[in-house]
């Protein structure tokens, strides 16, 4: 009957979702030594990209210049090259010690809009795995939001939110759930250029996934309610 086939749905809904974070998880993990750096003009690096990033590197951060990076593998992002006055692929940078990875992005974010090549300013990230990537993109009219509201927060990983506000701390579990709870509190914030409304079920409206720091939340109850909210949807057309 209906129900069967609902309970079925339901669990190989389940399945996949549980599959899908635990490849995420996995390849996040082989990533965890990766550095990308954004902002290089395509052709810039010439031949040899681990050495040009090497003395990139070294020139910005004094603190660097004596370090052995040691950087094994180094690349422009796959992809078709960009066409004149297009955004250039990101470099991929691989260091054979994952500390030294974390000190190089933690002077970057340190120099934060000083740290610049051939006039350009350049960004420097963990390499995510492109689901990651693609949530934590959405965050950013909020974080330009809170930016021009003097309100500080950080993005944990893979894809939350925290923001310090001054009569606490709140975590938000998706952009989706940080734009409502803070439009609720009468922050406006941009759309994202390429977002689509889509009505959603009352279910995901009313969801509540933010929470004070320091409490639990059961991911897995909720991720199972959505998958049966969109199963009967499903099912009922």
């Amino acid at each position: 009957g209906e129900q069967d086939v609902m309970a079925e749905l339901t669990r190989l809904g389940e399945e996949n979702e549980s599959l899908r974070a635990k490849v995420t998880d996995v390849e996040a993990r082989s990533r965890r030594s990766n550095l990308r750096c954004f902002g290089v003009r395509e052709g810039a690096e010439g031949e040899n990209v681990a050495e040009f990033m090497t003395e990139l590197i070294k020139g910005e951060f004094d603190s660097l210049r004596g370090v052995d990076l040691g950087m094994q593998r180094c690349h422009r992002a796959l992809g078709p090259i960009p066409g004149v006055g297009a955004t250039p692929r990101s470099i991929v940078m691989f260091f054979q010690d994952f500390r030294i990875k974390e000190k190089v992005l933690a002077e970057a974010w340190k120099k934060g809009r000083k740290v610049m090549y051939g006039g350009k300013r350049l960004y420097f990230d963990h390499d995510y795995p492109a689901e990651t990537l693609e949530k934590r993109k959405k965050y950013a009219p909020i974080r330009k939001c809170l930016s021009e509201n003097k309100i500080k927060f950080s993005t944990p990983l893979p894809a939350k939110m925290k923001v310090f506000f001054e009569e606490g701390t709140e975590t938000y579990a998706s952009a989706e759930e940080a734009r409502e709870k803070l439009t609720a509190k009468g922050f406006t914030i941009e759309e994202p250029p390429t977002a689509r409304r889509e009505a959603a079920p009352a279910t995901e409206t009313r969801r509540n996934t933010w929470q004070r720091a320091g409490k639990d939340k059961d991911g897995d109850v909720k991720r199972r309610q959505r998958i049966r909210e969109k199963l009967r949807v499903f099912v009922r057309d």
